[in-house]
């Protein structure tokens, strides 16, 4: 009898040929908001201007799957005081997807040269689930482009990622499931980001969301994304990082659980945690108005 196995390895093989990086330039359907070339890297910003004197700036760094319209509520909100910038990350959004690196490490880098080209020295850094591991190689490899810190329902620790992910670390298996499956994810994390989806999920906010995310190599650029996390070897360091942070957390949080934001709280040596009631992973999102309001309270 033949092994499930020698059946399976030839679909394996022929699945896994199917991913591929972006190779050319490819105008996405929706209007973006503004693009800045970066080492070769086409990356899609927002820039929302200060209302008045600024008194400094805000960075906002999005989570896996995710993208800048993360931030499409909250950067209007410290418009009075700051000026604000998000961008799409390497890999999403309206961002290349070209072969490369895509650890946490490099997207730290790569919001580094962001900012330089922007003319931003130094900025207070607000980010969101994975995005908080790339504020925090942020912190550690360009402290001085840092002042304060906001990690949202922060994905920063190797047990905090789900049989997906990690299954996608194997030859093979990885480009066959998301292949397959990347698709469903994206509908899947939209929906598990809430505590309550049917005040926050419709079908035009998913099909917006699959139509920001849909441009040639999005699934090759998530899977190197996957297996670039490194979560490991960086969370060894995270003692390091000596800025202010704000911790802010669901409670009701599925995809990064509290008590990982407790674990945090206790290793950086000048962070506090908040843990808002009746909000899931996308706190931001869900408790808006109080989120905000921690925001302008902290940010200095």
């Amino acid at each position: 009898m033949i092994q499930r196995s020698t059946l399976l390895l030839p679909l394996l093989l022929g699945l896994s040929g199917c991913l591929g990086f972006q190779t050319k330039r490819f105008d996405s359907p929706l209007k973006p908001f503004g693009y800045v070339e970066i080492d070769g890297v086409r990356v899609h910003y927002r820039d929302v201007p200060a209302q008045g004197e600024a008194q400094g700036a805000v960075v906002m760094i999005h989570g896996y799957a995710g993208g800048l319209v993360s931030w499409l509520h909250a950067q209007p909100a410290l418009s009075d005081r700051f000026r604000t910038l998000s961008l799409d990350l390497k890999g999403f959004g309206l961002t290349d997807k070209a072969p490369g690196d895509y650890s946490s490490e490099a997207q730290a880098d790569l919001v580094a040269a962001f900012m330089d080209k922007m003319g931003v020295a130094k900025a207070h850094i607000v980010a969101h689930s994975w995005g908080c591991s790339v504020a925090l190689a942020l912190a550690l490899r360009h402290p001085h482009k840092v002042d304060q810190m906001v990690l949202t329902s922060a994905f920063v620790y190797p047990e905090q990622a789900d049989g997906f992910l990690r299954w996608s670390q194997y030859p093979l298996v990885g480009e066959a499931l998301f292949w397959l499956f990347y698709d469903q994810q994206l509908e899947t994390r939209y929906t598990w980001s809430y505590l309550e989806p049917e005040r926050h999920v419709s079908a035009k906010g998913l099909d917006y969301l699959k139509a920001f995310q849909a441009t040639p190599g999005v699934d090759a650029a998530a899977l190197a994304v996957a297996r670039g996390m490194h979560l490991d070897a960086l969370s060894a360091q995270y003692h390091k990082v000596a800025h202010q942070t704000l911790l802010i957390w669901g409670r009701e949080d599925r995809v990064a659980d509290p008590r990982y934001g407790e674990r945090l709280a206790a290793l950086l040596p000048r962070a506090r945690l908040e843990i808002l009631a009746r909000a899931g992973h996308a706190v931001m999102l869900e408790r808006a108005g109080t989120y905000h309001e921690l925001l302008r309270g902290f940010l200095k």
